[in-house]
């Protein structure tokens, strides 16, 4: 017994040892200040990116390009064609929906990367509303994260006819009282846009359980901002700055849900079971190493297909509208996705016929 002992110790901290040093991480590099490897991308007609950060070694999962863009001017251009290639080829890039505003360079970051070469290069063809100084790469690999980047917590999904509700518990979010006027709406707005901390949360989906081991395999859903519990569209396009801006609920007979509640509603092309993970991202940089408990669903939701049913907001009860007195007004939202809306989880309020 004495002699098996060490061995018994010696297994035991092995075992240990695998289930915690996964390194998994995204980081970035970015053209300006915002990225975890800053002022590592020179870009104009070419993009040219300093990759010598990442071990000649490291396994890529993801390399995702994104142009700087001012949405704006892109619009104004939107009879233009969209063109970026790899230097020296004619190929168009990848677009990546389902947003379709940055581009899948995997192939080339990997190449790149495993021949020693340390920098990766494209060419700008054509990209309405190109915002050279804004331009960020980011890389998922088998590497450990550049900065501290805090892990997403409460995550619950819960899957009705046809949508998936993913929601779970914002880190730090801009806004924590349960009023807001329209005027504070737009003040926080702007502050956010201004602050070199940029916060986006990455939607992750999976046919298995999600970890850091096979985060690689997973479908990158969609990644979106704070703030999307409230629902700024409620009074249209020119509400008052004294008008409260209200919070979404998302489970019929419930109230809305709290401040800071990051909110979710994904359409999925079939019907199955699916795993779900929520990473927090940092100007680009997300710590994947730790997903666990918290930002990941431990049990497989069984999802159906189909367009979702709207969630009753509010019930509003007026003394006139449109000429009618005392009317009961039923308000009703839905999150669309493509084919009926070019963009996913897109919220639509509706109101029924009141009586």
């Amino acid at each position: 017994m004495k002699r098996l002992l060490p061995v018994l110790v010696s297994i035991i901290f092995s075992a240990a040892s695998n289930t915690y040093s996964a390194d998994i991480a995204t980081v970035s590099f970015g053209a300006g200040k915002r990225a975890a490897y800053p002022e590592t991308i020179k870009a104009g007609q070419t993009i040219d990116v300093d990759l010598s950060a990442v071990p000649r070694g490291a396994t890529i999962f993801r390399a995702v390009l994104r142009p700087g863009r001012n949405e704006g001017e892109a619009s104004k251009q939107r009879n233009l064609s969209v063109k970026i290639t790899v230097t020296g080829s004619d190929e168009a890039l990848p677009l990546l929906p389902p947003r379709f505003n940055a581009f899948d360079v995997t192939d080339a970051v990997r190449k790149a990367v495993q021949s020693g070469q340390g920098k990766v290069a494209f060419r700008v063809m054509s990209f309405p509303g190109y915002q050279p100084d804004q331009t960020r790469l980011d890389l998922t690999a088998n590497i450990k994260v550049k900065n501290v980047v805090p892990t997403v917590k409460e995550l619950r999904a819960r899957h009705r006819e046809g949508q998936t509700f993913l929601t779970w518990a914002e880190v730090d979010p801009p806004v924590t009282g349960s009023d807001v006027t329209f005027k504070e709406w737009k003040t926080i707005h702007a502050k956010l846009a201004a602050d070199p901390r940029q916060v986006r949360y990455r939607i992750y989906r999976s046919g298995e359980p999600i970890t850091a081991d096979n985060i690689g395999k997973t479908e990158l859903v969609d990644e979106v901002g704070p703030l999307t519990c409230w629902n700024p569209d409620i009074q249209g396009i020119s509400p008052r700055d004294g008008d409260p801006v209200p919070r979404y609920v998302v489970e019929d007979g419930k109230p809305p849900v709290p401040p800071g509640t990051g909110v979710y509603v994904h359409n999925p092309a079939k019907a199955g079971k699916a795993y779900y993970a929520v990473s927090m991202a940092v100007n680009g940089e997300e710590n994947l190493a730790t997903l666990g408990a918290g930002n990941t669903t431990p049990d497989a939701v069984t999802e159906t297909f189909g367009p979702g049913t709207p969630v009753m907001q509010r019930i509003a009860k007026p003394k006139e509208f449109n000429y009618v007195s005392g009317p009961t007004l039923h308000y009703f939202v839905r999150w669309e996705a493509p084919p009926r809306c070019n963009l996913p989880a897109i919220y639509f309020v509706r109101m029924s016929t009141f009586t």
